[in-house]
């Protein structure tokens, strides 16, 4: 059993960016692996967490940081920009993974020696059940030095041998091709949402930009307001929905709790004030990312922009965005 609490797994893509795969081992054959390891997890309901590096030599917006052409994330799927090679370093990964009760990983993508074998060990550390798709990840071979070279090919086995056999206390490692690797227990409908999930069909409170309120039925009907803002409370969650049309004036922070923000169109950078300095999380399509409580955020917007927010419980400090601290 792993040491995290939660029924659920997830699949984690990792740097499959035509940039980073460009000159891999097995490029084409890797990426269809890939590429049925996200079809399968779809399909048994597992959700799917993009990964996606950027760095000076993959810099963000370039055509060498954009996914390959055979991958690309489906609305509500979230996304994890990272500068470093775990996923888990200056990321809100582990929240994110914590807020869906998933205590246990499929991992896949590039670079073996690099990325992913930084992220499988950072997974096993913060206490994660981990399976390593052995026939879905690759890198480039490494010359050491003139007739020193390592061959990508044995950077690969030696990972998939490592991953097999390698012992944590409380937790369970494992290789499987992508054709057969068990997802596990799924997270079910409600995967992409807050725990506990809110129910679109109810009521919502319909804040117009007159600032005259209204009660609107849910589903499609809600989704499809053109207004400036809805919000609805649920289950102790606020929901609440801005068209961006500049960057926001000021930073805000959740004393109550974590915030789900989803990118409906449009793009923008959310910005998070984390410890060791400002990330930046580029958000496109219908991107998802979450925020945890007390961690004061501002967004760059980039092109005009619709987003969803899920926060728990009431009470959001502001601050100009020109003050730090």
């Amino acid at each position: 059993m792993p040491t995290r609490q939660g029924p659920h797994a997830a699949l984690l893509v990792v740097d499959v960016q035509t940039g980073v795969v460009a000159q891999a081992w097995e490029r084409d054959r890797v990426v269809a692996n890939v590429a049925l390891a996200v079809e399968r997890a779809r399909a048994a309901g597992v959700r799917v967490i993009w990964v996606q590096h950027e760095d000076d030599e993959l810099q963000r917006g370039s055509a060498a940081w954009q996914w390959v052409p055979e991958l690309q994330p489906l609305p509500g799927e979230a996304c994890v920009a990272k500068q470093f090679n775990s996923a888990f370093e200056g990321t809100p990964l582990l929240p994110l993974l914590e807020q869906a009760g998933v205590s246990r990983l499929v991992l896949a993508g590039a670079s073996s020696n690099w990325c992913i074998r930084a992220t499988a060990h950072g997974a096993l550390e913060r206490g994660f059940d981990l399976t390593l798709i052995s026939d879905a990840h690759t890198t480039e071979r490494m010359e050491l030095s003139p007739g020193r070279v390592v061959e990508a090919a044995s950077i690969v086995d030696e990972l998939n041998t490592a991953m097999q056999w390698l012992s944590y206390p409380g937790r369970k490692n494992a290789v499987a091709t992508a054709a057969v690797v068990d997802f596990g227990t799924a997270a079910g409908a409600d995967a992409q949402g807050p725990s506990g999930g809110f129910d679109p069909s109810s009521s919502y409170v319909h804040l117009a930009t007159s600032g005259q309120a209204e009660q609107v039925p849910g589903g499609e009907a809600f989704w499809g307001l053109p207004e400036a803002e809805l919000t609805r409370f649920d289950q102790g969650w606020l929901v609440t929905e801005f068209e961006c049309a500049s960057d926001w004036p000021n930073w805000e922070r959740h004393p109550a709790g974590d915030e789900l923000v989803y990118l409906l169109s449009g793009a923008a950078t959310l910005l998070l004030e984390l410890p060791a300095g400002v990330q930046r999380v580029p958000l496109q399509g219908r991107a998802a990312v979450l925020v945890p409580q007390g961690v004061w955020h501002t967004a760059e917007v980039t092109a005009p922009s619709r987003m969803l927010f899920v926060t728990r419980g009431q009470g959001t400090e502001h601050r100009p965005a020109a003050v730090a601290g």
